[in-house]
């Protein structure tokens, strides 16, 4: 839980170099949102910062009645932690983790009213930051923005995608991220070659010439045409598709003539079927449900097997040669609606569901009801996602 994005990266990296995996909450979560996290993981340390470590001290004061353990609590800028780290080995360790491990469980929009774990493995997290490598094609040390926050799954792409390979990675604050002028100021001031912006502010962004930028990535949801058109004249435009259990992106297309809603061909190690409700294939060019397999495919739900069992399903197409090796045997449902185009592309149509996506952010109409009904007086409660101004809003 951090409030300082340098100490969030710290804690990150800490945490995966010790072998751990690492689960992201942000400090203005509400009360019960951390404690579902906390106690869904079992978590036993939890890595913040003085500012924020007090809202927990009353759900530890909790942990240690019910459960008699204790839930450590360390603050990286505590005086006591700094001085501590200061006596510690400078080396670089080698942790003894498999590709099979897990790096991170990121908890998303349930349909419940709590937030689902999604679990995400090394393997997964190490082919999508090669698939982004390819996408970009750098051969030169960049500069890149991490301008999503760690509880996002997008995070995970920015902080990795710059690290991994040498590049220089850029912490953007949130006095800059939520000004599109501060962000262009940013971008040039910066030289940045590389940047990831959601289609709202990437509609925003002031149309100045960005003599180092190379190139612009997009995702969760569509820009608009018009600025699809602009910026991918200008730049290299792309945009990603791809739900939090295929591990953040499934497939990309380079935006060149304002195709805004066709999200492409899959990544490397990705395998992408359009299916009906029997799990058969669509004509080409007919509406049927988006099914991901491949090696970003997540382990499932935490603590949730009825609900992974549902989501993540045998794949009915796996080869003989897959089936050898143990590969893409499971394959994700995704809920979103698509067709294939006579190029290969993938055209996004909508969703087959109550899901919503609110400015590149997947939340559940049903979460927020249950929680309408969870207060004294309200019977019944509908939310609605209504398109107002440059995007839509919860009504």
């Amino acid at each position: 839980m951090f409030g300082k994005i340098e100490q969030m990266l710290i804690g990150i990296l800490g945490v995966l170099k010790s072998g751990g995996a690492y689960v992201p909450m942000d400090p203005g979560y509400p009360m019960d949102r951390i404690e579902h996290i906390l106690k869904d993981t079992n978590a036993r340390v939890v890595i913040g910062e003085e500012s924020t470590k007090n809202r927990l001290y009353d759900y530890k004061e909790l942990i240690d009645r019910e459960e008699s353990s204790s839930l450590n609590i360390i603050s990286l800028n505590a005086l006591n932690i700094v001085d501590s780290l200061s006596t510690c080995s400078t080396d670089n360790p080698l942790p003894s983790v498999s590709s099979s491990d897990l790096a991170y469980v990121i908890y998303t929009s349930g349909t419940t009213g709590k937030p689902k774990g999604v679990m995400i493995e090394h393997r997964s997290v190490v082919n999508l930051v090669e698939s982004i490598r390819g996408v970009y094609d750098y051969s030169e040390r960049g500069k890149f923005t991490a301008y999503t926050s760690y509880v996002f799954d997008v995070s995970v792409s920015e902080i990795f995608s710059a690290l991994l390979y040498g590049n220089e990675l850029h912490l953007l604050s949130d006095t800059i991220r939520k000004d599109s002028s501060s962000i262009s100021d940013y971008l040039l001031a910066q030289e940045i070659t590389h940047t990831y912006l959601p289609p709202v502010l990437l509609s925003l962004l002031p149309r100045n010439v960005y003599p180092y930028l190379q190139a612009i990535l997009y995702a969760g949801e569509p820009c608009d045409e018009e600025t699809g058109i602009y910026w991918g004249e200008h730049k290299k435009l792309y945009n990603l598709y791809g739900p939090t259990e295929s591990t953040i992106y499934a497939t990309c297309k380079e935006i060149v003539e304002g195709e805004v809603h066709v999200i492409g061909k899959p990544i490397v190690n990705t395998t992408t079927y359009v299916l009906d409700e029997y799990l058969r294939h669509v004509p080409l060019g007919g509406v049927g449900e988006l099914y991901i397999g491949g090696v970003g495919v997540s382990r499932g739900y935490l603590n949730l097997a009825e609900l992974t069992d549902e989501r993540f399903v045998v794949n009915p197409f796996q080869r003989e040669d897959e089936k050898e090796i143990g590969y893409n045997s499971r394959i994700y449902k995704t809920g979103d609606l698509v067709r294939f185009l006579p190029d290969g592309n993938l055209q996004y149509i909508g969703r087959n569901d109550f899901q919503v996506k609110i400015r590149g952010y997947r939340i559940e109409l049903g979460e927020i009801e249950n929680v309408l009904l969870s207060y004294a007086g309200i019977r019944q409660g509908v939310v609605l996602a209504k398109e107002q101004g440059s995007g839509s809003n919860i009504w």
